[in-house]
């Protein structure tokens, strides 16, 4: 279920005493134990005795190493009887020389093997899980499963020994994993799991997982003794600018083990590795370096990279260090390229619901035209007919949540509340456990010919529901879930799904949902072919944390308080956009590309302090504190709604905003018979019908897309017609053996 990250293939392994061939100096001074008696402390504070945390773990000595087993039972790992503090804010390097042994018992979905080392420093955890076999079946792996995707293996003879190499890298939290002697790391970048402020220590197994492990011994020290000469980071202040316009941005070296002196080159490079400009020189100080890089105007809209590289002999060697850079059309926002709503109001105001939410949330709305997928009688593909045209869901979050249906003739409504539909004693008596569902989001699913539904419960996981009718719903099964997407996630919801094809990746539907990495909400993306099996992307869309992200053309860095979430996707003259909430409280724009391989971001699409619809009761109004979890949709006339949550987090209420009416361009006749009859518009803007004929006509109301809205008649004279709203319609008059066709504008 995941995009292949890199596979590696290791047919040679070295012999039982093979180490790092380390270039920086190597002091143990947390742990440095020999499991050659694991159980028995030596003589320093490093070489503390280890233990079996549970019983369903045994450990027994062998000749050198410790052979450690857990076939059965809750978790079970083996650890140290004391463990020095850490601290998140250093680096450290842990080496572990172990190998596996062979486990006869079967793999279920259940219960299967996962050889799991987990190292947490300060609440930051370290965690890999390894599968025993040869070249080809051995592997590592970063999610405990009994089966693995080919792109989530990191091949490796496992049955062999190895020094398995950890560095954890402080400043953002992530770590690499290197084998043996290796250069380069196996893994490199790898995020840290969220653990509280912990620190332990631990090989084994979780519960319902086996192990069978030989460890010879276990290290760790602060620092990384890793180092080899490279430029580690390269920083921009901007990652982007408008075409046709050159662009100064200011760019940070950072590097290890580089003499000073030692110039570094700085380019602009395409995809092709083509430089589209002259590299500008910088001089290495102290391992730093910071200069300006002028982009020219001459480079045409793409996605490139700067990249900082060393001109060195051929036995000496800098590992380079590169950063994507883009360069895009005008501002979406600027040029009216996305809608330009104004609030309207709350679609219901809070004290006026008649089944009112438990905890007081009116929240997640997502709002389908009912009239789109029926037949020629205008029922649904159950026979039954639509409530009417419009059906908008609300859910709330906190325990229970639920989904709470309402239906309306028009956008604007007047909205008939029809009660909950989906409630989480409902699912679980599908056999879920959850405390709570939330945040629906409903499409066609064209594959299947039903209605949609994604939602979350817990947080943990997506779901999917589906429906002829719009009105019940059968649950369907788990799509995504947390560790699908990041391997130091905790959440997956908030999910969105819409019909668009990525390039290459043979794709009909796409999902965007919030995923919560280290108590940092970022929104990540799946894709699938029939909307229920999905293919997790590992790598993220749109991140909170901005280091490097201006507005193009600005040096305005947004700001998202740490947390970006409901993304809604738009594609605009092939442009693809995701507009999401953030914490600080308003609904901003990211520009991601047709191939999902850009990050550019617009700034504020909505502020909140603009939303002023809150009545104070004394004739004037204040701004909401909050705009979140955006949905757009359109009527017939083309006019743009947008329904958002406004209101603190978990208190809010559904509001809207929509485009300036758009002016009525005509009234026209069809006429097939010459039928007196005629339309046309009153002084205070009602459709005017015009009976000539003398006698009673009998008309029907067609939609654009063909579907009969109302039937009813027309006496003689003049007729008002209340039309449902804005839009196009066809109205069939019939009397007296005539007929004609009228369309209205």
């Amino acid at each position: 279920m995941k995009k292949k990250i890199r596979l590696l293939c290791i047919s040679t392994m070295l012999a039982f005493n093979a180490g790092f061939s380390a270039t920086a100096t190597e002091n143990w001074n947390i742990l440095n134990k020999s499991m050659e008696s694991w159980n028995q402390a030596g003589e320093t504070e490093q070489e503390a005795a280890w233990k079996c945390s549970k019983t369903y773990l045994s450990a027994g000595q062998a000749d050198g190493y410790v052979h450690i087993q857990k076939l059965s039972g809750a978790d079970g790992f083996l650890t140290p009887e004391s463990y020095p503090a850490t601290n998140k804010a250093n680096d450290y390097t842990i080496d572990i020389k172990a190998k596996l042994n062979p486990i006869t018992l079967e793999n279920t979905e259940t219960v299967f093997e996962a050889n799991q080392i987990t190292i947490c420093f300060g609440g930051k955890k370290l965690k890999v899980y390894l599968k025993y076999g040869d070249a080809e079946n051995g592997y590592l792996c970063f999610t405990p499963a009994w089966q693995h995707d080919t792109d989530e293996k990191y091949l490796l003879n496992t049955s062999e020994w190895h020094v398995y190499r950890f560095v954890y890298h402080a400043a953002d939290y992530t770590y690499d994993v290197y084998v043996d002697n290796m250069e380069e790391p196996f893994v490199s970048g790898v995020k840290t799991h969220y653990d509280g402020s912990n620190n332990y220590f631990r090989i084994g197994a979780d519960k319902n997982q086996y192990c069978d492990m030989d460890i010879a011994y276990v290290k760790c020290g602060t620092g990384n003794f890793s180092l080899t000469p490279q430029v580690r980071t390269l920083s921009l202040n901007s990652d982007c600018h408008i075409v046709g316009n050159s662009h100064t941005v200011q760019v940070t070296l950072e590097t290890d083990s580089v003499t000073d002196g030692t110039p570094i080159y700085v380019s602009v490079y395409d995809s092709l590795g083509q430089s589209w400009m002259e590299p500008d020189t910088f001089t290495i100080a102290n391992n730093k370096a910071i200069g300006s890089l002028n982009i020219p105007a001459e480079l045409p809209k793409g996605i490139y990279e700067i990249r900082a590289y060393a001109d060195m002999a051929e036995d000496e060697t800098i590992k380079s260090q590169s950063e994507p850079y883009y360069v895009v059309g005008p501002s979406p926002i600027e040029t009216g390229l996305l809608p330009v709503v104004e609030p309207v109001g709350f679609i219901i105001d809070t004290e006026d619901y008649l089944i009112p939410s438990p905890t007081n949330e009116y929240i997640f709305p997502v709002v389908v035209d009912a009239y789109e997928h029926v037949d020629e009688t205008g029922c649904f593909k159950d026979g039954t007919k639509p409530v009417d045209r419009y059906y908008w869901y609300h859910t709330p979050h906190n325990d229970p949540g639920g989904m709470y249906l309402y239906t309306g003739p028009t956008l604007d409504g007047p909205w008939t509340e029809q009660g909950i539909r989906m409630s989480n004693d409902w699912i679980k008596e599908q056999g879920v456990s959850t405390s709570h569902i939330s945040s629906c989001h409903i499409i066609w699913n064209d594959v299947y010919g039903k209605y949609f539904m994604y939602f979350h419960g817990d947080n943990n996981r997506t779901n999917y529901a589906t429906s002829n009718n719009l009105w019940a719903w059968e649950y369907g099964d788990k799509v995504v879930q947390y560790d699908d997407f990041s391997f130091s996630s905790r959440e997956a919801s908030y999910a969105k799904v819409f019909e668009y094809e990525v390039p290459g990746y043979d794709n009909r539907y796409v999902m965007l949902l919030m995923i919560n990495e280290n108590n940092k909400r970022t929104i990540y993306w799946a894709h699938s072919k029939d909307g229920i099996d999905w293919k997790a992307i590992r790598k993220p869309l749109v991140r909170p944390l901005t280091a490097c992200k201006t507005i193009p053309g600005t040096t305005t860095k947004p700001n998202y308080a740490n947390n970006v979430s409901g993304p809604f996707l738009m594609v605009v003259d092939n442009r693809c956009f995701v507009l999401f909430h953030s914490s600080a409280g308003n609904i901003s724009v990211a520009e991601v590309g047709q191939n999902f391989d850009m990050e550019v971001h617009w700034g504020t699409y909505l502020n909140y302090k603009d939303v002023t619809i809150m009545d104070n009761g004394d004739g004037s109004m204040s701004a909401v504190s909050r705009v979140a979890s955006p949905f757009f949709i359109q009527d017939d006339a083309g006019c743009w709604y947008l329904f958002f949550e406004a209101g603190h987090r978990l208190g809010a209420n559904t509001a809207y905003a929509k485009e300036d009416s758009h002016t009525t361009t005509a009234i026209t006749s069809m006429a097939d018979g010459g039928m007196p009859v005629s339309v046309m518009r009153n002084s205070i803007g009602q459709t005017v019908i015009r009976n000539n004929t003398g006698t009673e006509c009998s008309y029907v109301l067609y939609g654009v897309t063909g579907i009969c809205i109302r039937k009813g008649k027309l006496a003689t004279g003049t007729n008002t017609l209340d039309l449902p709203g804005k839009g196009m319609y066809v109205i069939r008059i019939c009397g007296d053996g005539m007929s004609c066709s009228l369309k209205i504008i």
